[in-house]
């Protein structure tokens, strides 16, 4: 392994004001009661079991060897043990309630960290005295106690591993462990890691506790510097780095064509172009351990989730409510009309265009569920989503429409007659008892969020997101952008508006959805848009910070989300509600229906 970097320092002063410690020290003194309870009634008696069957010693089904304390288990060579009983493993211990991990994970921390289990163990909780004993780790029922701590030696790199900071220290910190990396390294991978200047970064530095492992994320999203140590046995780096970094914000990076970039798209990044190789930007060390020139290529961040047109539904358009003349305000001359479409040609050079291309989402549904059920629940999810838009940022309005669906498909609650406190704490809305209300009662009563002419922005965002491209989501930002009003559009001029961008999309050979997604991310400067990140490249985040939050593949994040499982908002929204808020929700009892969060 690297040596110890001299910037390096973990001052021991400072862990007892730690936000983790302290946590760790709260869950343990919580959780004594559940912890002796698990280990006394479960964990000791399975253990017990273990060593006995290992031994063939008959433990008989209930009690284990515990039973016969005083003089020894009976020895039957005979004897085997039970397939049932063999496969009835435990649970670990952050999913079991009232035990101190699962408090810990409740209050936002991670039950393995070495800060958590040092405030549980300054809290005398018992469970984390024993897990910090030598002998029981000396037997398989350490493995019972040891609760979903998947950190050991040569296990797979977990994307929670990595420790991003931009302050100074850190930054020399990575550029030590790299440089002793890039030292260990063979010409060809030194060649495609080039050394980090830590004085003139912007951006933050990602490294794992023992710096075999790092990259960096520049304040423009990209990433770069990636690498193992080559003394460092774990696998499964580049995936791990790759979730971070997406869980992170990170919006792109570069490789040589080489099994870099390979290994880059293969995990989920999408290229999106390339640069001949040139000696005259090559240094002596590339061109001696790259003979073959490769490419230089270029990538979007990606993930599990690929952008991609949804083709099986049917493109219609809706009536709109049609007055006597025409509004003066939507009459655009023809300074306008060229001003607008230089907004779209914006926001396609920025790929806008595909901004409500859906498809990936919508097949990774259809897979969990089945076809028929997946399609339905993707629909209803964008049904919602689109409900509780007014007045919303996007990325809020998905994770309020995922508290939605989780009630209703995962715990079978009733959704109407939203209130805030339904959500977690920095999640409610304005709008949440008043057009948000409104509008999840009338889909959960009628099947539909309203009418295209009373609720024209709504319903043609809902069908936008469910992939009839034809309607055109005419909302405050794009009546801005093609008339200057800073309003939202009058029902007497919704009409006018959308025929204009249906026929601005056939001069561009677009989708006339695509003319307002692309103007209003080509249009940012004048709307105010911070974020202009698509829907899919949302959910790729939140899947990767679920991921990285529980340990898991984007892949097992999407299909428990998708499922909509009850503990999954925790893992979503980790530092949303500590664990007393959420215990709160967990234990209040609404007056019409017990519909508790979380």
């Amino acid at each position: 392994m690297p040596y110890k970097s001299p910037y390096r320092t973990r001052p021991t002063s400072d862990i007892a004001a730690d936000p983790e410690f302290l946590k760790g020290r709260a869950a343990g003194l919580l959780g004594i009661p559940g912890d002796i309870f698990n280990l006394v009634i479960r964990d000791l008696p399975q253990a017990a079991q273990r060593v006995a069957r290992e031994k063939n010693a008959y433990s008989g089904v209930i009690g284990g060897p515990l039973a016969n304390y005083g003089r020894g288990p009976v020895i039957d060579p005979n004897y085997t043990q039970p397939a049932a009983i063999e496969q009835n493993e435990l649970p670990p211990f952050s999913e079991r309630p009232f035990t101190s991990d699962y408090l810990a994970k409740q209050m936002g921390a991670d039950p393995n960290s070495y800060k958590t289990q040092a405030g549980m163990i300054a809290g005398l909780n018992p469970a984390a005295l024993l897990k910090a004993a030598p002998l029981l780790a000396l037997t398989k029922g350490a493995k019972a106690f040891q609760g979903d701590a998947a950190i050991v030696k040569n296990a797979n790199l977990l994307a929670k591993e990595f420790e991003g900071s931009d302050k100074v220290i850190a930054k020399r910190n990575f550029a030590f462990y790299l440089g002793d990396a890039r030292k260990n390294m063979n010409a060809q991978n030194r060649a495609q890691v080039s050394a980090f200047d830590p004085d003139n970064f912007d951006g933050k530095v990602f490294l794992t506790d023992d710096g075999g492992f790092g990259f960096t994320m520049d304040s423009n999203g990209s990433v770069g510097n990636l690498f193992k140590n080559p003394q460092s046995n774990r696998p499964g780096a580049m995936s791990a780095a790759l979730t971070k970094a997406r869980a992170a914000g990170a919006k792109n990076l570069e490789a040589f064509d080489t099994y870099l970039a390979q290994g880059y798209k293969s995990r989920g990044a999408v290229e999106t172009g390339r640069l001949p190789w040139s000696d005259e930007y090559a240094s002596p060390e590339m061109i001696k351990a790259l003979p073959g020139r490769p490419d230089y290529v270029q990538m979007e961040i990606g993930g599990l989730i690929k952008e991609k047109r949804i083709e099986d539904v049917t493109q219609k358009s809706f009536e709109r409510y049609t007055p006597k003349a025409q509004p003066d305000s939507t009459k655009l001359n023809k300074k306008q009309k060229t001003e607008f479409k230089e907004y779209v040609q914006a926001g396609i050079d920025q790929g806008a265009d595909r901004w409500y291309w859906m498809g990936g989402l919508k097949d990774e549904f259809m897979e969990v569920l089945g076809p028929q059920l997946g399609a339905e629940r993707f629909n209803k999810f964008m049904q919602l989503n689109a409900g509780v838009s007014p007045r919303s940022t996007v990325a809020k309005e998905i994770d309020r429409a995922f508290v939605l669906y989780r009630m209703k498909y995962g715990k079978g609650l009733v959704i109407t007659d939203m209130t805030n406190d339904m959500f977690p704490s920095g999640m409610g809305h304005l709008a949440t008892r008043t057009a948000h209300r409104s509008l999840i009662n009338r889909l959960e009563n009628t099947g539909v969020l309203g009418n295209p002419i009373d609720q024209a922005k709504v319903t043609s965002f809902a069908e936008n997101l469910m992939g009839n491209a034809r309607p055109v989501t005419v909302d405050s930002h794009n009546m801005k952008l093609v008339t200057g009003l800073s309003r939202q559009p009058y029902k007497t001029e919704y009409g006018y508006l959308e025929s204009l961008q249906q026929g601005i999309a056939k001069e561009f050979g677009i989708d006339p959805a695509a003319v307002q997604s692309a103007a209003w991310v080509g249009g940012a400067d004048v709307t105010g848009v911070a974020n202009a990140r698509n829907i899919t490249q949302l959910f790729n985040q939140k899947f990767a910070k679920v991921a990285e939050n529980l340990g898991i593949s984007e892949k097992e994040a999407a299909k428990r989300f998708i499922k909509g499982e009850p503990t999954l908002m925790k893992a979503l929204l980790p530092a949303t509600v500590g664990a007393g808020g959420i215990l709160a929700l967990e234990n209040r009892k609404d007056s019409e229906s017990s519909r508790a969060l979380l």
